[in-house]
């Protein structure tokens, strides 16, 4: 299925028909904000609810690392601006399977993956390679 992401409501609508091409990637959940990943105007983009950052070569930094009381079954998921602060934080329980805020936050390490995914996502991509490597 396909969503089609309202980025100045912070909210999204099923598309049922299939799309040629997409333009990001989303994690919906029921009980928080959703996350939508997503190039415009050969920008990436981070939403998460009503907080949209554009992403940098290497800005704002994005972690997730485990607890350490919790043997990895909790994690932090971390924004923090490039003068320090935090922009977002999110504590969650998770297995040791991928999950889609980990991913997020190793594919966003790499400077050059965030500048080729602003490229080709702003321009559209297939569904099917886009979902290459995130967990879901």
């Amino acid at each position: 299925m396909a969503v089609r992401w309202d980025i100045t409501k912070a909210t999204w609508t099923s598309h049922e028909e299939a799309v040629a091409l997409v333009h990001g990637i989303a994690l919906i959940r029921p009980d928080q904000p959703g996350i939508c990943l997503f190039g415009h105007a050969a920008q990436l983009r981070l939403q998460i609810g009503e907080l949209q950052l554009a992403l940098g070569e290497s800005d704002p930094v994005i972690s997730c690392e485990p607890e350490l009381l919790s043997a990895g079954l909790r994690r932090v998921f971390r924004i923090e601006a490039p003068a320090g602060g935090t922009l977002y934080e999110e504590r969650y329980w998770s297995t040791n399977a991928p999950d889609f805020l980990r991913a997020l936050a190793e594919k966003a390490a790499d400077p050059q993956w965030r500048l080729s995914c602003a490229r080709l996502w702003t321009d559209g991509v297939e569904p099917a390679l886009l979902r290459q490597g995130w967990p879901g």
